[in-house]
């Protein structure tokens, strides 16, 4: 059992280097899709292939101030389609769930979010899909991975299947070269000024590739993003790890009744 804490670094891929095919890109809320994938989207431009992005919540608890109105969810509908010219995703979805409703509306009715994705994925025809990490803190992005692996589930895994991180590090098995990209990822992001009025996005996400190329021994690689493929064969196993995995890692958490 002690072999997988000596495999070698995770391989290094050009932006072009997971394409085969359309991409359909799961973002819980707008600006996610730029923050995690935004290089996996560049990459499928610059090959010429589609890219779909399904955004699932309207983001309107985003500012901290308290603006909910519906002006404020068009102000950041309107930002999202600005990124996508820069990163050239022509076709955004908004399927309109309410900002912060993803994980209880999973716990009550999971096929409502399940039949949305399924027919955006049947729609785009799409030959891999990226959803969030289910190691990631905020409960819509938790959510979303769980949406995106019963939807493609249910339409018999035919995808290949990514993962990618938006706030929190996670296990990857590989990660992308964005070092050329890395202008053209923060024009994108600077796109969504509602979020930066209140929040450094720029340089979290600048700080989250530059950690993410720690290992990496060739100085010109400056800012990479991490993924995690998931093989069909494989899915039902790492979802049932990664359910006990959570479950043992929540247990053990500080407090009172631990230490």
């Amino acid at each position: 059992m002690t072999k997988p804490y000596f495999r070698q670094w995770e391989p290094l891929l050009p932006p072009t280097g997971p394409v085969c095919g359309p991409l359909v890109v799961v973002s819980p809320h707008p600006d996610d899709e730029v923050i995690g994938a935004g290089g996996l989207i560049m990459g499928h431009k610059l090959a010429n292939e589609a890219v779909t992005v399904a955004v699932m919540t309207n983001g309107r608890l985003g500012d901290p101030g308290g603006d909910q109105s519906d002006e404020y969810v068009a102000r950041r509908e309107a930002e999202c389609l600005a990124a996508a010219r820069f990163l050239g995703s022509k076709d955004t979805r908004f399927l309109g769930f309410e900002d912060g409703s993803l994980a209880p509306i999973y716990q009550a009715d999971p096929e409502s979010g399940v039949e949305k994705l399924s027919q955006v994925l049947a729609g785009a025809e799409g030959k891999t899909l990226a959803i969030p990490s289910p190691f990631e803190l905020h409960p819509d992005h938790k959510a979303a991975f769980l949406f995106g692996f019963d939807a493609w589930t249910a339409r018999g895994r035919q995808e290949k299947l990514i993962l990618y991180e938006v706030g929190s590090l996670m296990p990857c098995n590989f990660l992308l070269d964005i070092t050329v990209l890395g202008d053209q990822k923060d024009q994108a992001l600077a796109c969504y000024e509602s979020q930066l009025m209140h929040h450094d996005i720029l340089g979290k996400v600048r700080a989250l590739d530059v950690a993410r190329c720690a290992n990496i021994p060739d100085d010109a690689v400056l800012r990479c993003e991490g993924y995690l493929q998931v093989r069909a064969e494989s899915a039902d196993t790492f979802k049932t790890m990664v359910d006990d995995l959570l479950s043992v890692t929540d247990g053990m958490k500080p407090g009172p009744s631990h230490d």
